[in-house]
């Protein structure tokens, strides 16, 4: 198998011994603060990238790159492969790409996240697929060219710096904690399992997929080929440790013992069940206190078909988010739903219990049997509409695919990214990510661009929004 060069950004992330963001972590300043590593940490594949960030606002150096970790030649070769993950704060977008210059690129952008708020980010590479994880959901999914193995004495590894053909790219800006690099492609159980969990270093298995693991409690000083250094110490097994240029910063955070209010639960209401079994759950707390950690408060969520929760779906989210999409659900059912607060001295409060219904219709969002092999982009129902409408398509094989909405000026007003399955989809417009975002009467155009394995496609529609 070729050799190749491979360069590995990792933008936005952060935690410490106990394994969630707080107590002492590391403050890069965006100018030109950055840690440096000898040697490359990935050698193949599969390997997942994961740690939590919090950005305060865009990076530095010329593209303005909020990146964590890179692993690439200087300068680039023309057989040089690149895996990113970075924030392009121009655009409000997080972007994973994936290029092998000989063979084009794979990309996936989903929405940037604010500034100034702790999110934990993961980066799954297994044989030929990559995973984008925020926070323990996965958001996107994409294929990637055969890679690997990756050369051994690539000359530029550095944490907080992006740095190729001369070009100083990018330099993060904000707070860094627990970056975790391990041998394996993370399933998503395990990513969130791991969200306020320790690493267990004394664990042999665990400890032997770790290629490396910064928890940034500690200036540490130490020796590299007879020279001392000063920066950070890597827990693995490889002791690929980090040292300090410029002027970063180890500092304490600490927590907050947050009082716990009555909170409310926003069930879903009858148009956002009508085609999706994967409804967003939403909660509003009685209090506007700050969560400046999410650990300081930690929710969960129990979601059942049975009201007493005999045997409930749990999802964990940190006290920062006031959301939770649970996986697919069953259409046709009814779904009881509660949310339990804890903080960190231990005290707890639940919600009332709430409901809502998967309709049937739902069951047909990502039925695979109809329109094989075909890409279509039907007609959107009902047309004109005055609310919400329903496009539907079709895929020919599995892929990425980007709708986007257009207003009669040619502007972009929404737009929707995902992976996806071959065969036929539905969404239902405005889409969810749009929020409370309202849209005036009007004609718009809707455009369906795919990005299969072996075609790219294009279709354009019209429909007429009347209010």
């Amino acid at each position: 198998m070729r050799t190749l060069t491979t360069i590995l950004l990792i933008s936005l992330f952060c935690t410490t011994w106990a394994a969630v963001p707080g107590g002492r972590v590391l403050y890069l300043d965006g100018k030109d603060d950055y840690l440096k590593l000898f040697e490359p940490v990935i050698n193949n594949l599969p390997f997942t990238i994961e740690a939590w960030a919090k950005m305060n606002g865009p990076g530095g150096g010329v593209y303005k790159q909020n990146v964590i970790f890179v692993q690439r030649e200087n300068p680039s070769l023309p057989s040089s492969i690149a895996i990113g993950l970075w924030a392009k704060n121009q655009v409000d977008e997080s972007t994973v790409i994936i290029r092998d210059k000989k063979h084009g690129k794979s990309r996936m952008a989903v929405p940037r996240p604010a500034f100034n708020e702790w999110h934990h980010y993961a980066l799954a590479v297994d044989t030929d697929s990559f995973y984008f994880y925020i926070d323990g959901q996965l958001v996107s999914k994409d294929y990637h060219q055969q890679i690997g193995p990756f050369k051994s004495d690539l000359t530029c590894t550095y944490m907080g710096r992006h740095y190729y053909d001369e070009i100083e790219a990018g330099f993060f800006s904000g707070f860094i904690d627990e970056l975790k690099i391990w041998n394996v492609a993370r399933k998503a159980e395990a990513i969130r399992q791991g969200l306020y969990q320790p690493v267990d270093l004394k664990n042999v298995d665990v400890k032997s997929k770790l290629l490396g693991y910064w928890t940034f409690n500690n200036k540490n000083g130490f020796i590299i080929n007879d020279a001392v250094y000063t920066g950070v110490k890597d827990h693995s097994s490889f002791q690929h440790h980090a040292v300090f240029k410029g002027n970063p910063e180890i500092v304490n955070i600490d927590p907050q013992v947050l009082a716990l209010h009555e909170f409310s639960l926003n069930s879903p209401f009858y148009d956002a069940t009508l085609f999706t079994t994967i409804p967003r759950l939403t909660w509003e707390t009685a209090t506007d206190e700050i969560v400046n950690l999410p650990y300081e408060i930690i929710y969960t969520v129990l979601i059942d078909s049975n009201p007493q929760f005999s045997s409930p779906d749990t999802l964990t989210v940190g006290g920062n988010r006031l959301a939770a999409q649970p996986s697919s659900l069953v259409a046709g059912k009814t779904y009881f739903w509660q949310v339990c607060a804890e903080n960190i001295n231990g005290d707890r409060i639940d919600s009332d219990v709430s409901a809502f219904f998967i309709h049937q219709s739902a069951a047909n969002v990502e039925s695979h049997s109809q329109f094989p092999g075909q890409f279509e982009l039907f007609q959107n129902v009902p047309n004109p509409f005055n609310a919400f409408t329903e496009m539907a398509y079709s895929l020919p094989g599995p892929g990425k695919i980007e709708l986007s909405v257009f207003n009669s000026l040619g502007h972009r007003v929404s737009t929707f990214r995902a992976w996806q399955p071959t065969g036929k989809h539905r969404i239902v417009w405005p889409f969810p990510n749009c929020g409370s975002k309202t849209f005036p009467s009007g004609v718009y155009l809707y455009r369906l661009d795919y990005d299969g394995q072996s075609a790219s496609m294009t279709k354009i529609r019209k429909m007429v929004l009347t209010k």
